[in-house]
């Protein structure tokens, strides 16, 4: 492989630029490899590869840009093809204390069995007028997997943008990392990541998202400045087939998943937020037996839809909210045999002040609930059999199951209406000044209602027939 040098010194600026020559720009042939090291100011790079079995950047001659304004393309087209196959296979690195760094990579695979290895871009610089932006494209029937993305704000207020699409079978996008160190509000960081296919991920996590520790198949947003946080985070991600598993992360401000589209089957998604004002939107999840777990720490904000677009209903679902600081998540379901829980707390010894919303239209839905704090809670439920699992008796019995519902704390009010057969709910609030009204029509129906606590009331009215109660106050 030939290379041609050029150096162009402007005073005290020097700038040095390592090319693939041009007979190696436009590659028609396999198993070729293209190196690129650029230093200097306006560094700009374009690599051309068809056929197969090529490389862009090895572990022994990686790719890199260092300066001001790297600009860099890589466009393959065949099967089996690399880039930066180890860490530091493909570096971008904007010089320090300039306030013009701007680092831009696109690359485009658009066959099968391609891989992106380690792609790093830092920005070191105060930066005002932009940081990093990436790009990656894949096609073809799938295979294809991204490993290691990474950027880094170090010290201003620009956002970064990373994108990454893929179409076809078993593709793997491993981790997505963005890190920030910003105390702007008016920016933000943004992954938006669009999957087509099948067994994309490629597996990893489990119920309930694996309860979310995430990283399995990870995008994650970070800050790293003194206070751990960094602002104006955001996610997009739209997920068209089944089986495919994803985990999303953000620490900071201003955190924003939204929205999170889902068409297909046995979809899993694992969901972390810790900071303030956090948004997740998850809207719509068509399809069945897909596994959702959120997990919020700091102000929150969780909005979960399982309402399909479609014909058929969404079944077999399950959903896990987890929140802990002044929290609200509703969730919309049409199906059978889906299942949610929901966990509210406070925010160490400050309180928190919990609100939730729940409808469900369906049969044989399972749903649990508690809050710790000033509490809010509303359930709209349509169908039979729900919280059926076979428990009889007062609400010592009910208490124990699945089918739970608990308030702890003060000023805590419960909305519930229930509307079909064979139901059966225990709810129990705990503190003063609570307020419960339950609504219920149809037979066979068992509801259990406990409050322990002064200034109480509760209020259960039943229509039809075999439908049992039992209310304590204490």
């Amino acid at each position: 492989m030939t290379y041609s040098t050029n150096a162009l010194s402007l005073g005290n600026l020097t700038v040095a630029c390592l090319f693939v020559a041009s007979s190696a720009l436009a590659q028609a042939t396999s198993d070729n490899d293209a190196v690129v090291e650029q230093e200097g100011t306006d560094n700009q790079a374009r690599i051309e590869q068809a056929g197969s079995f090529n490389r862009a950047g090895s572990d022994d001659e990686p790719l890199f840009q260092d300066g001001i304004f790297n600009d860099l393309d890589i466009l393959q087209q065949g099967s089996r093809n690399s880039i930066g196959l180890t860490d530091p296979g493909l570096s971008q690195t904007g010089l320090q204390n300039t306030e013009t760094i701007f680092n831009r990579i696109l690359i485009e695979q658009s066959s099968d069995d391609n891989a992106v290895g380690s792609v790093i871009q830092t920005s070191e610089g105060s930066v005002v007028n932009g940081a990093n932006t990436l790009t990656i494209r894949q096609g073809g029937n799938g295979n294809n997997t991204v490993e290691v993305v990474r950027q880094t704000q170090q010290d201003g207020q620009a956002a970064q943008f990373a994108t990454v699409e893929q179409t076809g079978e078993f593709n793997r996008v491993a981790l997505i990392d963005q890190l920030a160190n910003s105390n702007a509000y008016d920016e933000d960081n943004v992954i938006t990541v669009r999957i087509t296919g099948v067994s994309n991920g490629t597996i990893g996590l489990s119920d309930y998202a694996a309860q979310p520790s995430v990283t399995d198949s990870g995008i994650i947003q970070e800050g790293g400045n003194g206070d751990g946080r960094s602002n104006g985070n955001r996610v997009d991600m739209l997920i068209t087939g089944d089986h495919n598993r994803f985990g999303i992360r953000q620490g900071g401000r201003m955190n924003d998943v939204g929205a999170i589209t889902i068409n297909g089957d046995d979809n899993q998604v694992g969901l972390r937020q810790d900071g303030t004002e956090n948004d997740i939107l998850i809207e719509p999840v068509d399809g069945n037996d897909n596994n959702i777990g959120i997990d919020q720490l700091g102000t929150n904000d969780a909005r979960v839809s399982l309402v399909s677009s479609t014909a058929t209903s969404s079944n077999g679902n399950r959903i896990l909210i987890w929140q802990n600081g002044t929290n609200l998540f509703a969730i919309q379901v049409e199906g059978d045999d889906n299942d949610f829980t929901g966990d509210q707390g406070f925010d160490g010894a400050l309180g928190g002040d919990n609100e939730a919303r729940v409808a469900m239209t369906g049969s044989r839905n399972i749903g649990r609930l508690v809050q710790f704090g000033s509490n809010d809670f509303a359930l709209d439920l349509i169908g039979d059999d729900n919280n059926a699992l076979g428990f009889d008796g007062g609400f010592d019995a009910v208490r124990q199951s699945a089918g739970a519902f608990f308030q702890v704390g003060e000023d805590n009010t419960a909305s519930i209406s229930v509307q079909g057969d064979m139901n059966r709910f225990g709810f129990s609030q705990t503190g003063y000044s609570h307020t419960m009204v339950a609504t219920i029509m149809g037979g066979q129906n068992q509801m259990a209602l406990a409050q322990t606590g002064s200034s109480n009331v509760a209020f259960l009215d039943q229509t039809g027939q075999g439908n049992r109660a039992t209310v304590e106050q204490n």
